[in-house]
C-alpha cells in the first residue's frame, strides 16, 4: 500500500525514488526564461508531456542526450515524466540554452 503526499498525486515511496541529491525532478519546478522578452516562467514538470518532450529532442544536443540516458540507467537521476527528465537536460545545459530548446 502506498502513503500518498498531502495533494494526493504521487505515493510517497515513488517520490522518494525519484530524489537525487535533494532534486525531485517529477515534482519541483523548472524556471525557464522567453528568449525573445526576457520574461522568467515557470513551468511543472507535468505539464510537459511525452509527446512534447520527443518534439523538443530534435532540437536538443545528441551528446546530452547520451548522457541523459547513461544517467539515468546508472541512477544518477531518477524521474518517472517527460517534464522530469526536461528539468536533468535544464541542468546540465542551462536555463538560456534549455529556453529556446523549449519555446521552439
Amino acid at each position: 500500500m502506498y502513503l500518498y503526499d498531502s495533494a494526493g498525486q504521487m505515493p510517497v515511496n515513488k517520490r522518494q525514488e525519484s530524489l537525487v541529491g535533494g532534486r525531485d525532478y517529477d515534482r519541483d519546478p523548472i524556471h525557464l526564461k522567453n528568449p525573445w522578452t526576457g520574461e522568467g516562467i515557470t513551468v511543472h514538470p507535468r505539464e510537459i508531456s511525452w509527446d512534447r518532450y520527443e518534439e523538443m529532442m530534435v532540437y536538443m544536443e545528441e551528446p546530452i542526450l547520451e548522457q541523459l540516458d547513461r544517467e539515468y540507467t546508472t541512477g544518477h537521476f531518477k524521474a518517472e515524466t517527460a517534464g522530469g527528465w526536461f528539468a536533468r537536460y535544464v541542468e546540465l545545459v542551462g536555463v538560456d540554452r534549455a529556453s529556446e530548446v523549449y519555446f521552439t
